[in-house]
């Protein structure tokens, strides 16, 4: 059960759904789980025989439900209920009894279970000059997420495309102790950075959440700026050029930031309890 047309939904907006393709299933449901603070539903999955007829049936999906994409930079959401898009699409014959599969949650592996979009800290990365990336939900919750890691330019350009709201880059940190340079003196601030990162966690949301990162509602930026400031880790200028010691590429970002270069501020919004009148621009 590879190619499937998979219907997602998210309790934080119940008149709303997420349909897209999957050719390797349940590899979008693995990663989606990051992308939101609350459960993702799984409300339908449809099998296909191959990528072919996977894709010209999203094209027939985008086509059918097309006056219902729910609006903003977020991907594939349509202001449809769940229920309501899989009949309309059933009844154009695009969706069937005949390719329905359960809708179970599928079994993922503990590392599944724990993935984020947003993180990388493997050996070949040890290296880099980490960060750690403070978002936002654009909801009327305004969820934070932070992820720690060597993805620099995913943390300014990677589409949170799983959650019916836009979510914004507010923050980026780094250790006091972290190194202008790809060197291995960047091994203990990392391992450091990792350390605050958790503390947060276990203080303001759970190291064992499926949504990975996510804090607790209610949840401050100004109280997690604060955390991290007596941990060494503290707040860089968003507008800042890409630096030194920060990975070249990261492999989910097509078209990578040079160093030295300026970073695309299209999904940023500096937060201004954390940089004040500055607005995240460098000093």
């Amino acid at each position: 059960m590879s190619c499937v047309i998979y219907v997602f939904a998210d309790p934080g907006v119940p008149g709303a759904c997420k349909i897209g393709k999957d050719t390797r299933w349940p590899y979008r449901y693995k990663q989606a789980r990051c992308h939101t603070p609350r459960p993702i539903a799984i409300e339908g999955v449809f099998t296909f025989d191959d990528k072919d007829a996977l894709g010209a049936a999203e094209k027939r999906i985008r086509q059918v439900l097309g006056g219902c994409r729910r609006p903003g930079d977020v991907n594939e959401w349509f202001d449809l209920p769940a229920a309501e898009a899989i009949a309309r699409l059933q009844k154009a014959g695009i969706l069937g009894s005949r390719n329905l599969r359960e809708a179970m949650a599928p079994r993922l592996s503990r590392s599944g279970l724990l993935y984020d979009d947003w993180r990388e800290q493997g050996k070949a990365s040890q290296n880099y000059r980490w960060l750690i990336a403070m978002f936002e939900e654009q909801s009327p919750e305004r969820r934070l997420k932070l992820s720690y890691g060597a993805l620099h330019d995913t943390a300014f350009l990677y589409a949170f495309t799983y959650n019916p709201w836009p979510v914004r880059l507010v923050a980026g940190f780094e250790h006091g102790r972290a190194v202008a340079a790809e060197d291995p003196g960047n091994v203990e601030p990392n391992r450091l950075l990792k350390q605050a990162w958790e503390e947060v966690q276990r203080q303001f949301g759970s190291l064992q959440s499926e949504q990975v990162g996510w804090l607790n509602q209610g949840v401050t930026s100004g109280e997690v700026a604060r955390r991290l400031a007596a941990l060494d880790v503290h707040p860089f200028p968003l507008d800042r050029p890409k630096p030194p010691g920060a990975r070249l590429r990261d492999a989910s970002i097509k078209k990578s930031t040079a160093i030295g270069e300026p970073q695309p501020l299209g999904r940023v919004s500096p937060c201004p309890v954390i940089y004040g009148a500055a607005g995240g621009r460098a000093a």
